[in-house]
């Protein structure tokens, strides 16, 4: 699609970097850039975003617009709301939880190259990701982090793929900074880039655990685990909590504070303790 398109200023908030503000034909969106291959499946996400929509998700919608050369850029449009502020509200949190009904049984899921969530999951788990979930960091920086990259190679070595529903939609990384209030409700979900098919229970443990790293607490959660230890089979739940923690402390080992790391290799290893 062809449109003008005028660039502002970097994004912030997130982490990955690689989003700017800009317009669309005078209307305020939110611009990313990726590779041209990427088209197909960005294309599958504008549709799914469409289909959420309809569903009640507050999702933004996805415009691409043409190549250029090996590079796509595509326009997201700007949700109301702003991302939370640290104390959150138990309404958000609530809301979070009521949308995540809404993500069950989604069908034509697009799936990442030819990764669905259980397949992504173990190769996680046993040999690392480009980026992130990487083992080698992990098992240099400490005998703690060693720790946990060996529990998760544990995980990964014992899981079977096929027990993992492929019925839902997975954000992937749904936390507090990839959400938008307003109000003191839940407004809009952001960063849909890694959806894929899977589990849409992943999404609430990865977001509870999140919700306690921005709290330093558990006041807003505490009654999130019973409701997700009914739904979840012990052992995929230890699985998950084995990604979360192989995840959330290599991202700051590669590139964050010695503090930062204490700080979230201390909740997960409460978190692998919880569900070994």
């Amino acid at each position: 699609m062809t449109g003008r398109l005028v660039l502002g200023e970097p994004a912030t908030g997130g982490e990955s970097g690689g989003a700017w503000h800009g317009t669309f034909d005078g209307h305020p969106v939110v611009v990313k850039r990726g590779e041209a291959e990427a088209r197909p499946r960005l294309e599958s996400i504008s549709s799914l975003m469409d289909r959420l929509r309809d569903r009640g998700v507050p999702t933004p919608s996805y415009t691409l617009l043409d190549d250029d050369g090996d590079e796509l850029v595509y326009v997201q449009t700007v949700l109301p709301g702003a991302l939370p502020r640290r104390p959150m509200t138990a309404q958000y949190v609530e809301d979070v939880v009521t949308m995540s009904e809404l993500l069950a049984d989604v069908t034509d899921v697009p799936r990442i190259r030819s990764y669905d969530w259980p397949t992504l999951l173990q190769h996680s788990l046993a040999i690392g990701e480009d980026g992130w979930c990487r083992h080698e960091p992990m098992r240099a920086y400490s005998d703690r982090t060693r720790a946990i990259v060996e529990h998760a190679e544990a995980h990964g070595a014992a899981m079977e793929v096929a027990s993992v529903p492929t019925t839902d939609a997975v954000h992937l990384d749904l936390h507090p900074a990839n959400t938008l209030v307003h109000g003191g409700r839940l407004s809009g979900i952001i960063d849909w880039d890694g959806v894929l098919p899977g589990d849409r229970w992943f999404d609430l443990v990865y977001f509870a655990h999140h919700v306690e790293l921005w709290r330093g607490d558990d006041t807003l959660t505490s009654w999130l685990w019973p409701m997700i230890e009914a739904a979840v089979p012990p052992q995929r739940l230890g699985t998950y909590a084995a990604h979360i923690a192989l995840r959330t402390v290599e991202w700051q080992v590669s590139r964050h504070t010695a503090a930062d790391v204490e700080r979230t290799l201390t909740l997960a290893e409460h978190l692998v303790a919880r569900y070994p």
